[in-house]
């Protein structure tokens, strides 16, 4: 007759076993408490949670750090606008909390999606005050974001500091300048849904060829625009992207390039160059734009850029304002 041992493990072995069981159980549970449990704390921007006790954010380079500190926390910033100006609203960097804005004018009427945004673009309509809305609209009950107001690159007062590899271009707004005589721009993909937006000036009647290459890891493409009066734009390449494009210019003005990751890595870099049978140059002028009334004097207007000789100044409608080659602009109706 044989009899059946059954066979437990030796405490020795059993007890590191379950010491390291406990252990990982513990483990997830802080880890589970650091995401959804942790709270943070109020930042240096507060009280902020309504119109009347908004803080001040500069446009340009001030990135402000801020935390949603409750569920029902909201900040409110509030910054200067100038008429005809643009205006990049970015809000990034969530950490916890999933957190959008709306945008308000100085009449304090919403110009953004009901819904909330993370990036919005707008042209200011008047002189004056508007402001930011950020709120908590999912994720965890508590976290952190940054937000900065990015100026269009027509404005004439503040612009768009660009890094080495043309950040910030997270729309046609802040698109970097360039020259279309066959420099090569070295640029970065740095995430898989970044884009780089650059702009060149085109001339009616000559022939410009775009093309990308020298791709690292990511696959990039991009698509053509013309940028309206109104700086909307109007596609003129192919809607699915492209590495080359060629186009004769029927229309003088401002056009834009939109690079992005087509497939590849979620990161790489790129280079992108234009090249044209004539090199033409963007000018800054200002002030820009400028308010005259019969009267109230002249105003100088300003020029500077990559070649500002021969420039020739005109007025559309001499019965309006005229303007000599000095560039004294004078109203007369």
């Amino acid at each position: 007759m044989k009899v059946r041992k059954t066979l437990f493990p030796s405490s020795n072995y059993l007890l590191p076993l379950l010491m390291n069981l406990m252990k990982n159980i513990f483990l997830m549970f802080l880890f589970i408490f650091i995401i959804n449990g942790f709270s943070f704390a109020q930042d240096i921007y507060e009280p902020d949670n309504t119109i009347s006790t908004a803080k001040q954010i500069s446009v340009g380079t001030e990135i402000q750090s801020r935390t949603i500190h409750a569920t029902d926390d909201v900040d409110f910033i509030k910054f200067n606008v100038v008429q005809g100006y643009g205006y990049t609203i970015w809000l990034q960097n969530e950490v916890g909390v999933d957190a959008n804005f709306i945008a308000y004018d100085n009449s304090q009427q919403s110009i953004s999606t009901g819904n909330g945004t993370d990036l919005f673009n707008f042209v200011s309509t008047a002189n004056g005050t508007y402001y930011i809305k950020v709120y908590r609209a999912g994720g965890s009950a508590s976290g952190s974001y940054t937000i900065r107001v990015l100026p269009a690159y027509w404005n004439g007062d503040v612009q768009v500091v660009w890094d080495s590899v043309y950040e910030p271009d997270p729309t046609s707004f802040n698109s970097s300048l360039m020259v279309p005589n066959g420099t090569n721009y070295f640029h970065k993909i740095e995430a898989s849904d970044d884009v780089d937006y650059t702009r060149f000036t085109a001339s009616k009647g000559n022939t410009y060829t775009i093309e990308l290459t020298e791709e690292n890891g990511a696959d990039a493409n991009f698509i053509l625009f013309y940028a309206n009066d109104d700086h909307g734009l109007e596609q003129l390449s192919t809607g699915n992207g492209t590495d080359t494009y060629s186009f004769t210019c029927s229309k003088t003005g401002t056009y834009i390039i939109k690079a992005y990751r087509a497939g590849g890595l979620t990161t790489g870099d790129y280079k992108i160059r234009i090249s044209s049978t004539s090199t033409t140059y963007e000018l800054s002028i200002s002030p820009k734009p400028v308010f005259m009334k019969l009267g109230s004097g002249s105003y100088k207007i300003y020029a500077e850029g990559s070649n500002t000789n021969g420039i020739t100044w005109s007025s559309s409608n001499t019965s309006i304002a005229s303007v000599d080659q000095n560039g004294i602009v004078t109203a007369y109706s």
